[in-house]
This record gives structure tokens, C-alpha cells and sequence, in this order.
């Protein structure tokens, strides 16, 4: 079984909800009457933005930016450290400075301040946003909290799009870092990185090809050792694969060195197919990243994903489910090689 059963908040019914104090319900009334001001401005910068965006890299996938948006909010929120995000995001440099700057300005509202309180009933606001809000604020926090407990020397941001943890004290901690990523997005990120002023230099980009290359391969050709200890983290990437791509990465990281662990996150299989929130499956769909994998039972760690993981001589070593309006629509987990010691 596994070690450790995170509890991280999510809508499907297990906790009953504060009442929030009046300055929270205060800064909540007063940002809701500024973004509808704000919302006109807001939806042609973004437009505009879409637009250079796909002008400039046209493989950068959408869910790269809206992720990193969301995450941009809990760090505005003092719920995690995070200084980078939202400096990317306000300095991208193929849009005007006023386009990046107007599509980020809502995080200047007053309801992030007391983003601890007003989660519950920000996410109970059944707007697709708040769909894409509880998925990204579950699984950022659970991996978060399992990168500050990880003893791995290495870190490596698997699929990293506009991940910003390589970049921040905290969570690099001394770790030699790699992103791994589409050569297409990388020329993005590293762009917006140079414009923000970001140092970079700890930092080992690996370009690969998930289709056709290895990205074990690629990451030892750029100095990672097989033979120390590493996180990798894989988030947002698994519900975009077909079950046999999941299965060849975790069999990639089984040759790692014992201690290594690997974080990911994953969609029910309901959620996939569309019959649990399926505004979910909509959006992706649209954003033409469909749901191409889901596990069955996301309640039970010793279900599907225990199965799956154990299929390749991993353990599941901690996990969280998360969902809305009553349904678990995921989980994600952390796994480790099941013949290590379950001490620590």
C-alpha cells in the first residue's frame, strides 16, 4: 500500500468549507465588480496574444500558458513560492509589453490575497476555468510538497512547458536540473526566460522528440547520471498519451537509479471519455489535445494506477484524488521502485 495519503482540497465533498472573514468576502465582491470592468480589455489582449503566439511558435501548445497562469495565481496567493511565473508571463517577447502585461493584470485583483480562503468557494463557481483551476491547484500542491521532501539530487522536468520550479531556490535546492521538452517549446520558454532576466545557467535544456527519441538518452547525453537518485516530475502530460507511451516512460525511469521517483498526474478514465465534467474533455478537445488516457478507479491507490505502477516494479509512495462537483475526476501520485525500503 501506499506510505502516504495527501490530503489536498478538492470539491468532491470532503471537507466541509470556513466561512470566509469579511475582509476575504470584501476583496471577493470588489474583484468580481473590477473584472467585469476589466473582462472587454482583457479578452482582446488575450485574443491578440493567441494570435502572436501561434504567429511566433505555432507548436507551442495552449495548455503550456493557461497552466501557467493558474499557477501565477496560488503564488499570488502565498501559497506557494513562486517569483518567476508570473515575471514570464508579463515579459513574453513576441507579444507587446502591453498585451503580456493586460493579460496577466487580473492577478493585481485583491481576491488572491485571500486565495487560502476563497478556495472552496472560488472552485465551487461551476465555470470551465474553475474546471481547469481545481485540477492544476491539486496536483501543483501535491507535487510541491513531495519535491521538498525528495532526496534526489537531480531534478528533471519531464514535458516542462512553462514550469517555473528549476528557477526557484526552494525547490531546485541545490539539484542539477534538466527540462526535457519539444524543441519548439523550449525556443518559447527560453525567449521569455532571456526577456525576464531569468538566470539560467544551472539549468540543462534537453530537446527531444518524444515520438521518435529517448528521453533517457537525451537527458544522459546532457550530463544526467543513471546512476544517482533523481525526482522527475510528469505533470499534465500523461492524459495526452495513449496507455502505451505512459507505460514506456515508466519503464524509462526503471532504469534509473534505486530512490529515483517519479510524480504524475492522471485523469479517471470517466473523465477521458467525457462522462464525468465533460466540459473538461471539451476544452481539451478543442485545444486539439484530446483525453487519450484514463485509469478506472480513481478512489483506490491499489486499483488501476496501483496495478499499473506495480506492472512495472514501481510503488505507489504517496497520492491525492482530486475532482468536482462531486466526482473524483483524477489523482496524482508519486512512485518508486518497489524493491526499496518503505522507511522513509
Amino acid at each position: 500500500r501506499t506510505d502516504e495519503n495527501h490530503e489536498i482540497w478538492t470539491d468532491h465533498g470532503r471537507r466541509p468549507s470556513p466561512m470566509p472573514s469579511p475582509r476575504a468576502v470584501a476583496a471577493a465582491a470588489i474583484s468580481v465588480c473590477a473584472y467585469v470592468l476589466l473582462f472587454p480589455i482583457e479578452l482582446v489582449a488575450s485574443l491578440i496574444l493567441v494570435y502572436k503566439t501561434r504567429a511566433h511558435h505555432p507548436s507551442l501548445k495552449t495548455t503550456a500558458l493557461s497552466v501557467a497562469y493558474i499557477r501565477a495565481e496560488l503564488a499570488r496567493g502565498l501559497l506557494r513560492e513562486d517569483p518567476v511565473t508570473e515575471k514570464l508571463l508579463t515579459s513574453l517577447p513576441w507579444a507587446p509589453g502591453a498585451v503580456s502585461w493586460l493579460c496577466a493584470a487580473y492577478l493585481i485583483l485583491p481576491i488572491w490575497k485571500h486565495l487560502e480562503e476563497l478556495i472552496p468557494y472560488i472552485l465551487r463557481v461551476p465555470t470551465v476555468m474553475n474546471r481547469v483551476r481545481d485540477l492544476v491547484y491539486s496536483r501543483t500542491r501535491f507535487i510541491d510538497q513531495r519535491l521538498a521532501a525528495a532526496r534526489g539530487k537531480q531534478l528533471v522536468i519531464l514535458g516542462a512547458g512553462f514550469d517555473s520550479r528549476c528557477y526557484v531556490s526552494r525547490y531546485r535546492a541545490g539539484r542539477r536540473c534538466f527540462e526535457v521538452d519539444l524543441a519548439s517549446t523550449q525556443r518559447a520558454k527560453r525567449e521569455a526566460l532571456v526577456a525576464a532576466k531569468v538566470d539560467t545557467k544551472h539549468v540543462q535544456f534537453v530537446e527531444v522528440d518524444f515520438r521518435n527519441e529517448s528521453w533517457l538518452s537525451k537527458l544522459e547525453e546532457h550530463g544526467f547520471d543513471t546512476s544517482e537518485p533523481a525526482i522527475i516530475i510528469w505533470e499534465g502530460v500523461t492524459p495526452y498519451l495513449d496507455r502505451e507511451a505512459v507505460s514506456a516512460t515508466l519503464g524509462l525511469v526503471a532504469q534509473c537509479a534505486p530512490g529515483t521517483e517519479l510524480v504524475l498526474d492522471y485523469v479517471s478514465a470517466a473523465t477521458a471519455r467525457g462522462e464525468v465534467a465533460p466540459h473538461m474533455a471539451r476544452i481539451v478537445q478543442a485545444m486539439g489535445e484530446p483525453f487519450l488516457c484514463g485509469f478506472e478507479d480513481c478512489q483506490d491507490v491499489d486499483g488501476p494506477i496501483g496495478s499499473f505502477a506495480r506492472e512495472h516494479n514501481m510503488q505507489v509512495k504517496a497520492w491525492a484524488p482530486f475532482g468536482v462537483s462531486g466526482w473524483v475526476t483524477g489523482g496524482v501520485a508519486a512512485l518508486r521502485a518497489a524493491s526499496l525500503s518503505t522507511s522513509d
